[in-house]
């Protein structure tokens, strides 16, 4: 008797993954990381932006519309990583994207300046997150839907686990 193919099936997280989502930044699939990158880009702007606002570097309205971006971005990967909370309105991507974008421009120009392996991980770190930003279905980032799945998943998986135990 011959057996039929079995349909290939793509498991998020899955090496062979990577082949379907061309040139995917180091940092891709490391969550945690890019919720970390997300905060610290956060807490800088808040700390560094009163003096920039103060000393013209900064326009207090840019300031706050860049703040308010990254609180939004900081919200969507602690619903990412850790199911807290909710996910940004969908008419505020344009806003996330911009905010990583310049984010990236000055990475990029300090990086000009002066070399580290710091800069280069922020630099990628960056990278991933508007990459996640730019990979949309139906007006949302795809990683929504990957985070979903996957917590789908381990709580269908949960009972077979404690059964296991």
């Amino acid at each position: 008797m011959k057996l039929k193919p079995v349909p290939e099936v793509l498991v998020f997280g899955d090496p062979a993954a990577l082949d379907i989502w061309p040139a995917a930044p180091a940092w891709a699939w490391n969550y945690a990381a890019l919720l970390c990158q997300a905060e610290e880009s956060l807490t800088r702007r808040e700390q560094a932006y009163p003096e920039w606002i103060r000393s013209g570097r900064i326009a207090s309205d840019a300031a706050e519309a860049d703040i308010a971006a990254w609180r939004l971005i900081v919200a969507e990967w602690r619903w990412i990583v850790r199911g807290d909370g909710e996910l940004p309105p969908p008419h505020t991507l344009t806003a996330r994207r911009a905010a990583i974008e310049l984010s990236l421009e000055r990475v990029e120009a300090e990086a000009r300046r002066r070399r580290s392996p710091e800069l280069i991980d922020q630099q990628e770190r960056l990278g991933a997150l508007l990459w996640h930003l730019q990979r949309t279905e139906h007006g949302a980032p795809k990683v929504h839907r990957l985070a979903r799945l996957s917590r789908l998943l381990r709580a269908d998986a949960a009972p077979q686990k404690a059964a296991a135990a």
